[in-house]
């Protein structure tokens, strides 16, 4: 059995293990071959110019400790007869001139590498962080819920600094391997008893880094959990600005990140004490060993002193400049380690289990023609102990109306999340014309859905982008047309910019019921044969919202409409109204038919209504 170096069994260890992460990596790298094979040859090219530097150096110090030319011997030993016709004075001119070469062309290749090197790493690095970016958008939304925001902003940055840095440093680290050998060459060439000793002192070395190295690795990795956690918690405050100042929690918030900062860097110092120790141990070691050289090179060349010197000399340069290459490549092992761990934090996330598929043959769907049906289903979140619904029945004709009404907490958006295909049922099926939802193609399904929720989520954009998000595609006058029928084109239309307006942040320019009818206009601007509404007239006026309840009453014909609504003015009309409590439904019917069973509806009812029958909010 081939007993292989250490570096290089961890590296082929770790490597063949199944890993997403060494995968995407692998495969990004593979996307620049080309590229990473030019840098590969020029760091070669560049090592062979160094092992020829040297074995020039020696022949020079032998011309200057001699009164002769090179010897036909002298030469051909080290591949260069051809310079034995030449005298002392031209041989020493044209050796001499030869190191120069050498040295010049191979720092031009050395500054090829480093540029070329940092240009491949850029270049994987962006490849890696969209592999990532778009395994994060095709995570189930069901996974993609148990992450913190922090969490993953952290997984899609640090894997592509950390690659990065990481192929750069592999890269150095295998150029100095290359490097390495050719002075192995030189060295060998020179006195191979001196080489023996010399990788003596070197396994030494080796062995009492591995000693001091061994947990790198495991810190680093926790080292880049912790660095996640720090990210999630500044993201999360300063997303919560409002809340912050609201409340006066700045000191508690600065406490919170003071904690989390001092065990980051407890954890850095545990790590650098580490990775300091490696090379202060090699140049220790060496020193010490550079004298036994030079005691045991007097014995060996004791016998021929006209090249004692030279040879002396030169191996122990030679030497000199091995012992950087081997501290230099610790180090840099350490830091591939610590890059390592690092991307290793997204392993789970870019398992293919996690992301959401589309199954060759699933049915593609572009209108609702007979009815959606809940057939006794069940929900449990993975979060909670209990059932969010439990035994849900409902019967939902196309083209009608449907209500959910109830306290919160009653299961009415864990009904959208399904109808979304966010989440699959832990018991019962959806219908959709009597076909499975879960087998239904979710692209042609998600399509056909509108949805405004109370949340109103818009970006950082302008007013079009906004719209435009719904629907690419759209013309001006279409996002026009959909802002009137949200009773939000008055508004839009004296804006500076009109439409083109940045409404910024979470579009904080606007009121919270411009908001409001902007989410309404990009629901409908997709002219969408299924529209969800959850609470989606809370935040408007009474004025307001019954303009934008008619418009979206006149559309309703050839549209299958949920709502969700705590203000029961307005599901009035609905087809069917449901009312849930803890998950399950205690009452069904329309307005008249609940109002007169007497039950939660029609004391829900009461609760908004004056004693003048004026609602009551």
């Amino acid at each position: 059995m081939i007993n292989l170096p250490d570096p290089i069994r961890w590296f082929v260890r770790r490597w063949t293990i199944k890993s997403t992460s060494r995968k995407l990596i692998t495969e990004a790298g593979w996307d620049q071959k080309n590229l990473l094979l030019v840098v590969f040859l020029l760091g070669l090219g560049g090592a062979v110019l160094e092992g020829a530097t040297f074995a020039l150096l020696a022949l020079t110090l032998e011309l200057l400790s001699s009164d002769s030319a090179l010897s036909s011997e002298k030469t051909s030993f080290w591949g260069i007869s051809w310079l034995a016709n030449l005298d002392l004075t031209k041989q020493f001119v044209v050796i001499v001139a030869s190191v120069v070469l050498c040295q010049v062309i191979k720092s031009v290749f050395q500054v090829l590498n480093n540029q070329l090197s940092t240009t491949l790493g850029a270049r994987t690095a962006f490849r890696v962080q969209q592999k990532v970016l778009d395994s994060v958008l095709a995570l189930k939304f069901s996974t993609a819920s148990r992450y913190k925001i922090g969490e993953l902003t952290n997984m899609v940055a640090t894997p592509a600094d950390s690659t990065a840095q990481l192929l750069i440093q592999c890269l150095a680290f295998v150029t100095n391997i290359i490097t390495s050998l050719a002075y192995v060459l030189v060295m060998c060439l020179i006195s191979v008893p001196l080489f023996l000793a010399a990788t003596i002192l070197f396994s030494i070395v080796l062995l009492l880094q591995k000693f001091v190295g061994r947990k790198i690795g495991s810190i680093s990795y926790q080292l880049g959990l912790q660095q996640g956690d720090l990210t999630r918690k500044m993201v999360e405050g300063i997303g919560a600005l409002r809340l912050v100042h609201t409340f006066q929690c700045q000191d508690f918030f600065r406490q919170q990140i003071r904690v989390m900062q001092k065990k980051y860097i407890e954890t850095m110092q545990k790590l650098n004490s580490r990775m300091s120790l490696l090379g202060p141990i090699s140049d220790s070691v060496l020193l010490i060993g550079l004298g036994f050289f030079l005691l045991l090179g007097f014995f060996l060349f004791k016998g021929e002193r006209s090249t004692l010197l030279p040879d002396l000399l030169t191996f122990i340069a030679v030497l000199n400049r091995l012992s950087g290459k081997i501290t230099q490549n610790s180090s840099t092992w350490s830091y591939i380690k610590l890059y390592l761990g690092r991307i290793g934090i997204v392993d789970d996330l870019l398992e293919v289990s996690q992301q959401e598929s589309e199954e060759p043959g699933y049915l593609v769907v572009s209108d609702i023609r007979k009815s959606i049906v809940f057939k006794d289903i069940f929900l449990k979140y993975d979060s909670r102990q209990e059932n969010a619904l439990c035994g849900i029945n409902i019967n939902w004709p196309a083209h009608t109306s449907l209500a959910l009404v109830g306290p919160s907490g009653g299961g009415k958006s864990s009904i959208v999340d399904l109808l979304l295909g966010l989440y699959e049922p832990t018991g019962g099926s959806i219908q959709i014309d009597e076909q499975d939802l879960f087998c239904v193609n979710k692209a042609s399904w998600r399509s056909m859905v509108g949805v405004v929720s109370q949340d109103t989520i818009l970006f950082n954009a302008s007013i079009e982008d906004n719209l435009l998000f719904a629907k690419p595609d759209s013309l001006e006058f279409e996002l026009i047309q959909a802002l009137k029928i949200a009773d939000a084109w008055d508004f839009v239309s004296q804006l500076p910019q009109g439409i083109k307006t940045q409404i910024g942040e979470r579009g904080f320019i606007l009121s919270g019921g411009q908001r409001q009818r902007i989410a309404i206009a990009r629901a409908l601007l997709r002219k969408p044969k299924i529209l969800i509404l959850d609470e989606a007239t809370s935040a408007l006026d009474s004025q307001a919202e019954q303009n934008v309840q008619s418009t979206i009453d006149s559309l309703g014909r050839g549209t299958t409409r949920l709502i969700i609504a705590h203000r029961l003015s307005t599901i009035i009309g609905a087809d069917q109204i449901c009312v849930l409590d803890k998950g399950v439904i205690v009452e069904a019917g329309n307005h008249a038919e609940l109002l007169s069973a007497n039950g939660m509806y029609a004391s829900l009812w009461r609760k908004q209504i004056g004693d003048n029958g004026a609602l009551v909010f």
